[in-house]
């Protein structure tokens, strides 16, 4: 029997053997993040004139594919027993691909015609990476270890050469990570401007929900619970049950520019007024949350909390006044209770920085202008109705959420040359100030892709 809809549109307890069908011919990484902290991203083209041998290639890598239930018992078996889990394998099509295999791709205007052609802001083609035009296939292979990536990946691309599938190019991923605690052992994972990155993300599976519910009390400000029907899963139509899915991928290179996004935090600081040990407080109206994760909203300053807190919203602050209309994490998630259209624009996130992982994020002077950033992944159900709605009507937008025009997201923007809005005082009115934050996050290139069922994967020649 296949799974209802009425499963699917809450989280799913995946320990109910009745989903293990299910989650076997899905692959991992859309339910819940693979948490390896280094990856190769390997970005492919196919040779039309040996597409049969392209297809053999691809049905040999469906083989290797981490699934959906093989990742939950390794995630289970870390927290219990300690015990690493094996190297993950993911693969992906993009709308090209499909059409070289000559295969009807999963419907959407927006796959089907490609991140480039979209208004999102983001700096033409031609000015992209060169890796990311014209890729038929992506390939993820992550672990805990630059050198069981690198060894499971040779051997997993060994023969794409003579059996016409090109590496056009290999984005590294490598976690940030603050120092280890007792609720994250592995320490919360943080982005180069040094801000603890991945919460507020929508919850897919009951363990996941009742381990926050552990941690932060019942959902009195913000419910993160989603049903994987509703945020990420779609009936992969190339699969070969009743019960095979896939999501499409949303992968974008952002570069960051941390020297200048510093440089750029004193001057608001300095603009504001705020001084001592205020001036952090700069950095936060940027974000949303100081760096520690406290969110702007509850204090005035950091409090490092552990964990972060995710239980809040911005009922009694409408105004902006404690934290800002136009802060990163309130753009991308406004909060309104209840809100089931805004609701259902959210995704759930899976990117990892990029850049070297060892580099001292305390030394000021060797703050790098370039070289590092996030390889940003988020799973949708809807590309049109999800990634496209955050970035072109939230983040871009200067008037979203409340339809006053405070300003763009100067952490996701894109093509931002208008200054936002600021409040000198917390939370009370004070004087606003127009000051410009932008442009410090570069978009180098990207694409939207298919995560195929495995069925589909391993059946492509029969």
């Amino acid at each position: 029997m296949a799974v209802s809809d009425e499963t699917l549109a809450q989280p799913l307890e995946w320990r109910d053997t009745a989903l293990w069908p299910m989650l076997d011919d899905l692959q991992g990484n859309i339910l819940k993040g693979h948490g390896r902290d280094h990856t190769m991203n390997h970005f492919l083209r196919f040779d039309s004139a040996k597409i049969a041998a392209v297809k053999g290639q691809i049905q040999a890598i469906g083989t290797q594919v981490t699934s959906a239930i093989r990742q939950l018992h390794e995630a289970e078996a870390f927290r219990e027993f300690g015990r690493p889990g094996g190297t993950n394998v993911f693969f992906f099509l993009s709308a090209s691909g499909y059409a070289k295999l000559g295969i009807t791709p999963p419907s959407g205007d927006a796959f089907k015609n490609g991140m480039d052609s979209r208004s999102l802001g983001d700096p033409s083609m031609s000015e992209w990476e060169t890796h990311f035009q014209h890729i038929d296939a992506l390939l993820i292979v992550a672990d805990d270890s630059v050198t069981k990536v690198a060894n499971a990946a040779a051997h997993l691309t060994a023969r794409f050469q003579t059996s016409g599938i090109e590496i056009v190019g290999v984005d590294a991923g490598h976690a940030l990570r603050s120092d280890p605690s007792l609720n994250e052992p592995k320490g919360r994972g943080i982005e180069h401007f040094g801000y603890v990155d991945g919460r507020s993300q929508p919850l897919l599976l009951v363990d996941e929900v009742q381990r926050e519910i552990s941690l932060e009390g019942e959902f009195s400000g913000w419910d993160p619970q989603f049903g994987p029907g509703d945020a990420a899963l779609v009936r992969d139509p190339g699969g070969k049950t009743p019960d095979s899915f896939g999501s499409f991928l949303v992968y974008r290179k952002l570069e960051q520019n941390v020297r200048d996004f510093k440089l750029r935090e004193k001057a608001l600081a300095a603009e504001l007024g705020l001084t001592g040990d205020d001036d952090e407080r700069a950095g936060a109206m940027v974000v949303g949350r100081f760096e520690d994760g406290t969110p702007l909203i509850s204090a005035p300053a950091a409090t490092d909390p552990n964990p972060t807190p995710n239980n809040f919203n911005y009922d009694d602050d409408p105004l902006g006044l404690k934290c800002p209309i136009h802060a990163h994490v309130r753009k991308v998630n406004p909060r309104v209770p209840n809100d089931a259209e805004q609701r259902s624009h959210l995704m759930p996130r899976r990117g990892i920085p990029f850049g070297d992982p060892d580099r001292d994020l305390e030394d000021e002077d060797s703050f790098p202008t370039g070289g590092v950033g996030l390889l940003f992944m988020a799973y949708n159900k809807e590309l049109e109705r999800q990634f496209e709605v955050t970035q072109q009507f939230w983040a871009n937008s200067f008037d979203f959420p409340n339809g006053t025009a405070h300003g763009a997201d100067g952490i996701m923007g894109q093509g931002i040359n208008d200054d936002q809005m600021w409040n000198s005082e917390y939370g009370e009115p004070g004087e606003e100030k127009p000051f410009r934050f932008a442009n410090f996050v570069t978009m180098r290139g990207g694409g939207y892709f298919f995560a195929p069922s495995k069925s589909f994967l391993k059946t492509l020649i029969q």
